[in-house]
């Protein structure tokens, strides 16, 4: 896998985890609120988990773009 490629991972699971995780625990406030518990609290957890790897998404992002910044070094760009 290319940096480039990793790099457009990263950033469409950094588009798309957030918007998941907002379904998620929407939906898990429904449950609770129609009095099921468990359902809840296994969204929750899910959740959780979602936020976790978007965290991480984010963190990885930063490094893989870092890691090309350094690796295209300091050339000026062509269009000049």
């Amino acid at each position: 896998m290319s940096l480039r490629t990793a790099i457009l991972t990263l950033l469409c699971g950094a588009i798309t985890l957030p918007v998941a995780l907002g379904v998620v625990l929407g939906v898990g406030r429904l449950l609770e609120a129609m009095q099921d518990a468990a359902g809840a609290v296994v969204l929750g957890r899910i959740g959780l988990a979602v936020g976790m790897l978007w965290t991480l998404d984010l963190v990885l992002l930063v490094i893989a773009l870092a890691a090309q910044v350094c690796l295209a070094g300091n050339e000026p760009p062509s269009d000049m």
